[in-house]
């Protein structure tokens, strides 16, 4: 039981990295597409990013009205419900492995 439990939870942080991943890099190339230059270098912005990315994804969806949906918005709720999926497609593929 504690290693299934231990299981979950490496999924859940490795699926926590990758979506934070996705809104780091898809933030990162949106700035250099548009000519912008990002604040801070890679080596300090992705720990920062990969950890804070709730938070940085929901001031983005607070100020859709006035700065407008951008695409890391975009990719990075459909990373989510990839997630998501993923997820609920190993909790259907244990729950049968268990009859």
């Amino acid at each position: 039981m504690v290693k299934k439990v231990f299981n979950w939870v490496i999924r859940l942080l490795i699926a926590y990295v990758i979506v934070g991943s996705v809104y780091y890099l898809s933030g990162y190339f949106y700035n250099l597409s548009i000519g912008k230059d990002n604040v801070f270098s890679p080596i300090l912005g992705y720990p920062l990013a990969v950890i804070g990315w709730p938070l940085s994804l929901y001031a983005d969806f607070i100020h859709r009205q006035s700065l407008g949906i951008k695409p890391s918005f975009v990719v990075t709720i459909l990373a989510i419900v990839l997630a998501l999926f993923w997820f609920l497609r190993r909790i259907i593929i244990e729950a049968k492995e268990l009859k």
